[in-house]
């Protein structure tokens, strides 16, 4: 990904177990050298293509998924693409290291 300003953001998916620990060990690794932030955001149940085979059109996945977040509904690429965004902006300048927890998930 591309910034207005030419800037790259390189997105990537990372495992749910290992976000943190990665993005941890990453902000390390380059902030001093670099001064580059290095941060990830974890997203829950998203109603995107990669979920759709499950999540659309079946009823109970939809109940479920909903019923876990604490605003009681499926999340949506926009939700996640705000946190990114900000992330990605200068105004999370002072951010790095840090996992965003994006899941929408009351309940583990």
């Amino acid at each position: 990904m591309t910034r207005r300003d030419g800037r790259q953001l390189p997105v990537e998916p990372i495992a749910a177990g290992c976000q943190g620990r990665s993005t941890d060990r990453a902000a390390k690794d380059v902030r001093r050298s670099r001064g580059i932030t290095v941060n990830a955001a974890a997203s829950g149940f998203v109603d995107t293509d990669a979920n759709a085979g499950w999540l659309r059109g079946n009823p109970e996945a939809e109940v479920y998924a909903a019923g876990r977040a604490a605003l009681g509904r499926v999340g949506q690429p926009a939700d996640i693409a705000d946190v990114v965004a900000f992330l990605a902006s200068d105004d999370s300048r002072w951010i790095t290291g840090q996992l965003v927890d994006a899941t929408g998930v009351a309940d583990p």
